[in-house]
């Protein structure tokens, strides 16, 4: 498995991802899931301003994780929210620890672009 940062055109692999969460379970809050065209412009509104991250098997996208904005009013600045989602069947392989070790390490550290939430 590698971990890598998100590309616009992971877009569709990310968005049935995440559809199978939307319609089985409550922790998206949303009641439709996003077709692919929605999820690439979510992606391109977290990229660059926070860490986002795809986990690979084999070429096969299998998981994400990302960290965004949590509320908008100033004093919220320097918290953020974060994400994970993996792939229906890939769970219990450690997908979820990989990808948080490097969103985690990513904002505690600096990462490339990011040193806070803010």
């Amino acid at each position: 498995m590698i971990i890598r940062e998100v590309n616009i055109n992971d877009a569709y692999a990310l968005s049935e991802i995440y559809k199978y969460y939307v319609d089985n379970f409550c922790y998206s809050f949303e009641y439709e899931a996003p077709s692919a065209e929605e999820f690439a412009g979510r992606i391109k509104e977290i990229m660059g301003k926070y860490p986002f991250f795809v986990c690979e098997d084999n070429g096969e996208i299998i998981g994400y994780a990302y960290a965004h904005k949590f509320k908008e009013r100033k004093a919220y600045q320097w918290v953020c929210e974060t994400s994970i989602y993996v792939k229906n069947g890939c769970t219990q392989r450690g997908v979820g620890k990989l990808l948080y070790d490097n969103l985690l390490a990513s904002l505690y550290n600096g990462g490339s672009t990011w040193n806070t939430c803010g």
